[in-house]
């Protein structure tokens, strides 16, 4: 994708919870590297933590 005629960078991030990246990804350590887990901050919400390398 391209914005004023600079690339723009984007990722796709799954959750476990709705089923991770199995199937879509282009591999299973692919998908398990685009698969995050939420966890539930009683009545705050939720958190999910990922390491992102560019």
């Amino acid at each position: 994708m391209w914005r004023e005629g600079e690339e723009l960078l984007t990722s796709q991030i799954y959750f476990v919870e709705l089923g991770g990246a199995r199937g879509l990804a282009r591999s299973e350590e692919a998908a398990a590297l685009q698969t995050v887990g939420l966890e539930r901050l009683g009545d705050e919400g939720v958190s999910a933590q990922l390491e992102i390398v560019i």
